[in-house]
């Protein structure tokens, strides 16, 4: 019978983050407080890279409180929980005057009355922080800040500000992917996070996709074996070194029967490409119906063609202008993420997008890109040729 995978993987392939980390932790212990933003793309590590450094903080004696952003909270209430978590290891803090303002950021339904009452949430947060730190350093930890309100994310900048000059330091944890998914404005936080490095307020932490060795490293700790070399290679290429991705194309391959035990190792049972869960399958399809209609047709077309494609052959089978289908490329580079660049052109981030993408197409609209590809590909044999 294959193992079950566990809930969750052990920190694979972040020690140089993790040291630098503690090295920023050091000079806030001695005075020089700031923030940490950790950004990477969904299933990346971040909140697996926050606890662990929340832990050793912890064991070096920081006082640490986190909180959970959630879609729908009121604004700064993950702030507020955050700090009156910090009771749990300062129970004096319990009859602060400062909390009581805070409680009923957490506990009023009145959204509009309290964004009114900001500016006292904020300077109560602010004489708290003030506070606990004359004492010993402070360690506050928001995981997934890209899910919060604009006033939320003000407030963080407004503590990363105040902790400057204190013994204190905010660890923050948000997705870039999910920061450029969106089809009204921009997203607060990219703004907010400009101006925090213009102003030096934090320190950047950009996570990297897994690398093959990483993944291999990973998926021994969830599965309590060795993945065989081919079965590894190909779960590293269909998931880009997404750790969350890979999860749940494993998750799917036992539950299917589609891997099993072979000669001491997990492998997987057949030929062809990994099935896909549910999950996986409708997390990609969100991703894909946030797309406007030119990038999504583009992208329809790119999943088509083999990989590496380029701005020539999409434009050429689309009947579109080059210089329009690689402004298009870019912007769904930078804006949703999806493309990687190479020195060959371009590959989907996760080539298993690729198949959800494909998949959605009806049978009339695949068969009118795949005419648009072979023409593209006749033209340019036979420019090849005439040179």
């Amino acid at each position: 019978m294959c193992p079950s995978p566990r809930p969750r993987l052990n920190l694979i392939g972040q020690d140089e983050s993790l040291e630098r980390m503690m090295s920023i932790l050091a000079r806030a212990m001695d005075g020089s407080g700031g923030a940490i933003l950790i950004s990477g793309e969904s299933g990346s590590g971040k909140t697996r890279l926050a606890e662990e450094f929340e832990s050793l903080a912890s064991r070096s004696g920081c006082l640490c409180a986190n909180a959970q952003c959630e879609p729908g909270q009121p604004p700064y209430a993950p702030l507020a929980q955050a700090l009156m978590g910090l009771r749990r290891v300062k129970p004096a803090l319990s009859t602060d005057a400062s909390l009581e303002v805070l409680r009923k950021v957490l506990t009023s339904s009145e959204g509009d009355g309290l964004a009114a009452r900001g500016d006292r949430a904020l300077f109560a947060a602010r004489d708290i922080l003030e506070a606990v730190c004359r004492e010993a350093c402070v360690l506050l930890r928001l995981d997934d800040l890209h899910l919060c309100d604009a006033s939320t994310i003000q407030g963080m900048h407004f503590l990363a500000r105040e902790a400057l000059g204190r013994k204190a330091l905010l660890v923050v944890t948000y997705s870039d992917d999910e920061l450029y998914d969106r089809e009204s404005r921009p997203h607060p936080l990219i703004e907010a996070v400009r101006v925090m490095r213009r102003e030096g307020l934090c320190h950047t932490v950009e996570l990297q996709p897994l690398t093959l060795t990483a993944l291999g490293e990973a998926m021994r700790d969830m599965l309590e074996a060795d993945l065989e070399g081919r079965t590894l290679s190909e779960l590293h290429r269909e998931s880009g070194g997404n750790p969350q991705v890979a999860v749940e194309l494993v998750r799917e391959a036992l539950r299917t029967g589609g891997m099993a035990v072979r000669q001491g190792r997990m492998a997987l049972a057949h030929e062809g490409p990994m099935a896909i869960s549910h999950p996986l399958r409708a997390w990609m399809s969100r991703k894909l119906g946030r797309l406007p209609g030119m990038q999504r047709e583009m992208l329809d077309c790119a999943a088509l063609c083999d990989e590496p494609f380029d701005a020539d052959l999409l434009s050429s089978a689309l009947g579109w202008d080059r210089l329009e289908t690689m402004e298009l490329l870019d912007a769904a580079m930078r804006c949703h993420r999806l493309y990687v660049e190479q020195a060959e052109g371009y590959r989907f981030r996760w080539p298993v997008l690729r198949r959800v993408a494909s998949s959605e197409l009806g049978h009339e609209r695949t068969m009118d890109l795949a005419r648009g590809i072979d023409r593209a590909k006749g033209g340019r044999a036979g420019g090849q040729g005439r040179g």
